[in-house]
């Protein structure tokens, strides 16, 4: 999924709306609301044959892009329960989900269990303004942002073909 680049702290609501295709079918949509202030809000929804996740996601980023809260809640792909939350709070970090639960100090970027996309979006744009150093991540581990190449997609009739 390609996304736009919002910053974190933009002045008005914006909101993108994306349809996933299997098949040429709609199988599911992702709609992201960036709200004024860093708050965004996702729901994500995905059908395979009855299966699939569908949960809503709500971060508020503090100025450098960084979640200082996040709430995931609904199904995952199997239909279990979602319940996960992080906030920083007095320059501690904590999360805790249905799968895990811990605390750091603050200054790295969750990454949660069962976000819709739009968390990647958040990342890379931290990722982008990190440069060579990276940034750390919750629960553990450091991302990096790294070109590998360059590529052109476009449509062709009734399917999709790679270029490059």
């Amino acid at each position: 999924m390609a996304a736009a680049f919002v910053p974190a702290q933009q002045a008005t609501a914006q909101t993108l709306r994306y349809s996933i295709l299997m098949n040429d079918a709609k199988a599911g949509a992702e709609v992201d609301v960036f709200h004024e202030g860093g708050r965004v809000d996702s729901t994500y929804e995905y059908n395979d044959r009855g299966r699939g996740p569908k949960v809503e996601a709500h971060w508020v980023l503090d100025p450098s892009g960084l979640p200082s809260r996040v709430d995931v809640t609904g199904v995952d792909y199997l239909k279990a329960p979602v319940d996960e939350h992080f906030v920083v709070e007095h320059g501690q970090a904590e999360w805790k989900s249905t799968s895990e639960h811990g605390h750091a100090a603050a200054g790295s970027f969750y990454s949660g269990l069962n976000t819709p996309s739009m968390e990647t979006t958040l990342l890379v744009q931290v990722l982008a303004r990190a440069g060579d150093k990276g940034v750390g991540l919750y629960p553990a581990g450091v991302a990096h942002l790294e070109k590998l190449g360059e590529t052109t997609v476009r449509r062709l009739g009734r399917g999709w073909r790679r270029r490059g």
